[in-house]
């Protein structure tokens, strides 16, 4: 299985195949994606609305193109590093996100108590 991912094989292959040109790419090494601070984001989404809070109530094009501006105001990589911590920060509660969630040792200890249960009708039918 593994001697299909070596890059002999898969020029064998393409001689084989007849396969010119079409050269196998290799990846280069994964980077490691830039993520924002919270704060960026936090600042990144409170200018959001500032800038789409005049045009709310008007026509959904004008709403839009407020967005889009603003928007331009970033580069690719900032708006890149800005979803990369939403996507990352999404499944979390705001307590977890600010730090403030309880540990493990903060909650009370369960205990069960120790009445017997309840015993159920016999079916014998005699």
């Amino acid at each position: 299985m593994d001697m299909m991912n070596f890059p002999k094989t898969h020029d064998a292959l393409a001689k084989i195949l007849n396969l010119k040109g079409r050269r196998r790419r290799r990846r280069a090494p994964g980077k490691t994606p830039k993520i924002a601070s919270r704060r960026e984001l936090t600042n990144f989404l409170d200018g959001l609305a500032d800038a789409r809070k005049d045009f709310i109530g008007l026509p959904k094009i004008h709403l839009d193109q407020a967005t889009l501006r603003y928007l331009a105001k970033f580069s690719r990589a900032q708006l890149s590093a800005l979803i990369g911590r939403a996507y990352v920060d999404a499944p979390k509660s705001p307590s977890q996100k600010l730090g403030t969630a309880p540990t493990t040792s903060d909650f009370p200890k369960k205990t069960r108590s120790r009445t017997p249960a309840k015993k159920s009708s016999s079916r014998r039918s005699k």
